[in-house]
């Protein structure tokens, strides 16, 4: 019998015959050791580079693919429209809540930066217009912002502006509004940018 690994996953290959039966293939039991052998070429000498003193060390990447591309906007190093101070549509962040009240209906959206529509939410859909009384009023709103702010969570977003209208009006709805907001977590402000790392 050829000689197996005595991690604990392998010791009962150690009482079984020559060849074993996985599904309907045989595999004999030098080809069980060759497949599940446990990861050793992570440290084998070829991964260690040596040191100036004489000790050896695991080699790293020198390269680093970054696959999230929200990694920059979560660290607040991705870089955003500064824009003046006096204009009146703010361009300095990276997602922006709107809401649209009209007299029949509520819609509320969050943009990115980049002018797609990130997560909405709005009493024309039935899911939320029949739990409701009436879809323009005070309730609605409230309701409104307490689903878009579930849709925010779920796509992965727990910062963001409020368009400075909204702000500034201070109508019962948008006050519920934004203020189902704040109780379903979403914090409505974005980390400062972090000009220091950037070059």
């Amino acid at each position: 019998m050829s000689s197996l690994p005595t991690c604990i996953g392998h010791r009962l290959l150690m009482n079984i015959s020559n060849t074993m039966f996985f599904g309907y293939r045989a595999l004999s039991t030098s080809t069980i050791a060759n497949t599940l052998k446990p990861a050793a070429k992570y440290s084998s000498s070829d991964d260690m580079m040596d040191k100036e003193d004489g000790t050896k060390q695991l080699k790293y990447a020198t390269v680093f693919n970054n696959r999230n591309p929200r990694n920059l906007e979560l660290m607040a190093l991705a870089p955003k429209a500064r824009g003046y101070g006096t204009n009146p549509i703010r361009q300095d962040y990276y997602h922006k809540a709107y809401l649209e009240i009209s007299n029949w209906h509520i819609s509320a959206y969050v943009c990115h930066r980049d002018g797609h529509r990130v997560a909405s939410a709005s009493t024309k859909e039935f899911p939320i217009a029949r739990h409701l009384y009436k879809t323009s009023d005070v309730a609605a709103a409230e309701n409104i912002g307490r689903v878009l702010a579930q849709r925010c969570h779920a796509a992965g977003i727990e910062r963001l502006i409020v368009d400075r209208i909204l702000t500034k009006q201070r109508s019962k709805k948008t006050v519920a509004f934004i203020r189902a907001f704040r109780r379903n977590g979403i914090l409505l402000n974005e980390p400062r940018q972090n000009y220091k790392i950037i070059q």
